[in-house]
This record gives structure tokens, C-alpha cells and sequence, in this order.
């Protein structure tokens, strides 16, 4: 299994999920395969059609449990029946409403069928899959680069750079595994950044623009790598007219409403129409404390840059109602703490994410109400 997950690592077959697979036969591995792209055939039909007659009588190890329905292939089970497989290992259950049946089928046919290993490891090769399966909506990431102070930018706004070449490169992985990069037009503004891939190998985020009421900034380096992007877009309140550079966008109104009511719409369509699975949210101070308020950060990535900035509030990290007691504060769960040269990245989970829930099999839309 542990093979079948650092094979599943090398797809992008966003919006499906990250799989991987492996045929055993006799103690020893035949073949593997990875779902390498949307539309191309899933793990487990590359690993048999490598195995070719050696699947006969052999165990199956993939990292989430196998389709079985036609979509832009096959069903997997079939292919599994038709290989003569005796066993198979499944590290994760699929969280697609349209999945369950799948091991019922395998199992029916006189399939010994076991689940369950390495689990949590492999539900977290899905990313946002399951955020977009049962909630309807992205997973969320916030992403931002502080002082030891809690700023952003120092008082005139500068901040370039705050953090090292390691933590940038580890900045530059996190847009690569995104699906959608939001950013708000204050930031495109003030800090001109390019927001694309460039320190690791991998493709550009789809660009979100949320613009706001003033105009966007017509020669802004987030502009330059369009053509290279899958799409982008610009989403404007109702009562802002269009900048002159917005045909280079697909354009949506986001509606009025609060700001939470705006984002989880954005977020929902995100999902439903560009198949979305993943959103990175590099922002300045208000957009950011926007998504916190929703309640629509799952995950933060917060890297900690050794500089003392004292800046204004302004340019502080962003503020949110302070808890009347300690116990109230929002604590990230399952945190993992990495020292990035001279700069730390401390990642985790949000209260009330799914990640935090529990384990996958605990993940069911009953168990989720508070969440939608």
C-alpha cells in the first residue's frame, strides 16, 4: 500500500482523485499503475492491463476503493472480475455519492476484499475530493507569510521578501497542488505578485479574482502567465462595472449578500461548474479574516518568517473577535511543525474540517450537518 501511495502522489487527474495501485502475485509485485490524468484509465485498469495474465489469482492493493460505474471509463470492477484477482486491499472508501456498491460487487463474485490499511493516508492523497463530494464545495487553504509579530508587510506595505528561498519554494509546491488560487485585487494592487508556479515543477492554479469596487490594476504581473492557465476568472459585485482588461476573464457576478453568503457561493460554483477541488487563498489582511468568519478555512499554512516589523494594524496578519476564554481559541488540529531554513511553516486542520471530524468512514453528510 505504501507503494500504491507514492505512485498515486505522481497523477494530477484533477477533478478525480489521486489514486494508486499495485498487483501482487506469489509475494511479489507483477505490476503498478496511477491515475495519470481526468479522462485516462484509473489505477487499477493500468496495473491489470500491465499484469496481463499474472493478474490470475492475485491481490490488488489500491489506494481507494474502486469505481463502479461508467463514466469517462469503465467501471474498475469489471476489470478486476475480468483479471481473475482473488483479493483485494483497499486503503480508503470513496466519498462519491454515486461509489457505494463497489466491494459488494467484488465480494459477491467470491472476492475476499479488506479496507481500512493505511487509511489516513490515504484519504489525504484525495486532497479536496471528499470536501467536493460531501460538502460541495473545495477544500480551503489559507496560505500567508508573517513576522514574529503577526505582520504581513511593514508600514508602507513592502513586503518582499518576508521569508526565505526554502519557504518560497515550499509556497510555490502549495499553488502546484491547487486546483484555483484566490487572491482579491487589493493584493494584486499593493504587492504586484505573479502567483504562478515557478521554484517547483507543476502547473498554474486557475486565478480567481475576487475585484471588489475599485479597479483592477490594468498591467499587473498575475496577468502575464494567462495564456498558461487553465482559466481564469474575475468575480465583481453587482454594482462594479467590468474593467477594461476584464475580456481576458470569464466573469461572474457573485450577488449581494454578506461576504460569508458571497464566498460560500463562490466557493459552491467553484465546485459545481469548474469541478474544483482545491482552492489556495493567498490574500491580504481583509479578504483573509473574510474566509475566517465564513467559517471556510479548512487548512492554514502559516510560515513564520525571525523579523520583528512593527507595523500599524493595518498590515497585520488579520483580526478576528477575540474568544472570552482561552479555551474558545481556535486550535489547529492534526499540526505538524517544519523548520524551512531560517523560517518555520506551521500547517493544520481548522476546527470543525473535515480532516478533523475523524476518521474517513466517520465522514458521512450525517455527521457533517454543522459543516454544510
Amino acid at each position: 500500500m505504501r507503494r500504491a501511495l507514492a505512485l498515486g502522489k505522481r497523477g494530477d487527474p484533477s477533478p478525480n482523485p489521486r489514486v494508486g495501485a499495485v498487483v501482487v502475485r506469489d509475494g511479489q509485485q507483477v505490476a503498478e499503475g496511477f491515475h495519470q490524468a481526468a479522462g485516462q484509465p484509473h489505477a487499477e485498469a493500468v496495473a491489470l492491463e500491465r499484469a496481463a495474465a499474472t493478474a490470475q489469482g492475485s491481490t490488488l492493493y489500491v489506494t481507494l476503493e474502486p469505481c463502479n460505474h461508467f463514466g469517462r471509463t469503465p467501471p474498475c470492477t469489471a476489470a478486476i472480475l475480468n483479471a481473475g484477482v482473488k483479493r483485494v486491499v483497499v486503503g480508503t472508501r470513496d466519498p462519491a455519492p454515486h461509489a457505494p456498491g463497489a466491494l459488494q460487487v467484488l465480494e459477491s463474485a467470491g472476492i475476499a476484499v479488506e479496507t481500512g490499511v493505511l487509511e489516513l493516508e490515504c484519504f489525504e492523497l484525495l486532497r479536496g475530493f471528499p470536501w467536493r463530494m460531501l460538502l460541495g464545495r473545495p477544500r480551503v487553504t489559507l496560505k500567508a507569510a508573517i513576522s514574529l509579530d503577526g505582520c504581513m508587510a511593514t508600514a508602507t506595505g513592502a513586503s518582499k521578501w518576508l521569508t526565505g528561498p526554502r519557504a518560497r519554494r515550499e509556497a510555490h509546491a502549495l499553488r502546484a497542488a491547487a486546483d484555483a488560487l484566490v487572491t482579491g485585487a487589493g493584493t494584486l494592487r499593493c504587492d504586484d505578485p505573479e502567483l504562478s508556479v515557478r521554484a517547483v515543477r507543476g502547473r498554474h492554479p486557475q486565478l480567481v479574482v475576487i475585484a471588489g469596487s475599485e479597479p483592477l490594476p490594468v498591467n499587473a504581473k498575475a496577468w502575464q502567465p494567462l495564456q498558461r492557465r487553465r482559466r481564469s476568472l474575475l468575480l465583481l459585485p453587482e454594482t462594479t462595472i467590468a474593467p477594461e482588461n476584464a475580456r481576458d476573464f470569464t466573469v461572474w457576478a457573485v450577488g449581494s449578500g454578506p461576504p460569508a453568503a458571497q464566498l460560500k457561493r463562490m466557493l459552491e460554483r467553484l465546485a459545481n461548474e469548474e469541478g474544483v477541488n482545491d482552492i489556495l487563498v493567498e490574500a491580504g489582511p481583509r479578504l483573509t479574516a473574510a474566509f475566517f468568519e465564513a467559517g471556510l478555512v479548512d487548512r492554514l499554512c502559516l510560515f513564520l518568517a525571525p523579523v520583528l516589523l512593527g507595523a500599524a494594524d493595518g498590515q497585520r496578519f488579520f483580526a478576528l473577535h477575540s474568544p472570552p476564554v482561552l479555551s474558545d481559541a481556535l486550535r489547529l488540529a492534526s499540526a505538524k511543525v517544519r523548520r524551512l531554513g531560517p523560517d518555520i511553516l506551521i500547517e493544520g486542520f481548522l476546527p470543525g474540517s473535515l480532516a478533523a471530524v475523524g476518521r474517513p468512514e466517520r465522514m458521512q453528510p450525517s455527521a457533517l450537518h454543522r459543516l454544510s
